[in-house]
């Protein structure tokens, strides 16, 4: 029994799909890569204060990448879980159908 609800079990397969090309072309290190050396900025405690905010900003990607993989897994879970479900509650009927001569 259902419970009231159905799940569009390509709905999700899409979302995890889609979740994970946004996050797709993120690769940590980048954006702390963008600082450069000191004598570009003239004063060193700008350089180090943009540093300071490339470095911060990289491990915020390497989170939201990890999140994302974490979101990905758990859809893709979700999905076996109900495609393995039907096919669980669909063998019975299966089962009686064939035992009243049905094919």
């Amino acid at each position: 029994m259902s419970g009231g609800y159905v799940v569009n079990v390509e709905a999700l397969q899409i979302a995890s799909r889609g979740i994970a090309e946004s996050v797709r072309d993120l690769e940590p290190g980048v954006v702390r890569g963008l600082c450069g050396e000191p004598e570009q900025y003239g004063h060193e405690g700008v350089h180090a204060a943009f540093a300071e905010f490339c470095e911060r900003w990289d491990y915020g990607v390497e989170v939201l990448v990890d999140d994302t993989d974490g979101m990905c897994e758990a859809l893709d879970h979700a999905v076996l879980a109900y495609v393995e479900g039907d096919q669980v509650a669909a063998e019975p009927l299966a089962q009686a159908q064939r035992a009243l001569g049905g094919s």
